[in-house]
């Protein structure tokens, strides 16, 4: 992994994997705080970022990513497909979407 691209090594033992009933049920607040733990920032602060999209009721979530001018989808995409794997999520690639994963719960 590239220094400075990937998460923050220590963060996966601060995102709790579960709750007194079981696994932590998969929201858009869940994965925001997976993401910005791992450094990942909010589309919208400064420049580029990331949105949780859909979800509710058992659906996926959709996490898009703005591409930076120097790189390309598969570069931007893999932090956030990183991150979400370290701590418990699935991920797949939206086929539609290159810079977009759909992400199921643990």
């Amino acid at each position: 992994m590239i220094s400075g691209t990937g998460p923050d090594p220590g963060y996966r033992r601060s995102v709790p994997q579960h709750h007194e009933t079981g696994p932590i049920p998969l929201d858009a607040e869940v994965i925001r705080k997976v993401l910005g733990k791992a450094k990942r920032k909010e589309f919208g602060k400064k420049s580029g970022g990331f949105v949780v999209e859909g979800g509710g009721d058992g659906k996926r979530f959709s996490v898009a990513c703005s591409i930076g001018e120097r790189t390309t989808a598969l570069e931007e995409v893999r932090p956030y497909r990183e991150a979400l794997a370290l701590a418990g999520f699935r991920t797949e690639a939206d086929p539609e979407d290159e810079k977009t994963l759909d992400v199921c719960g643990p």
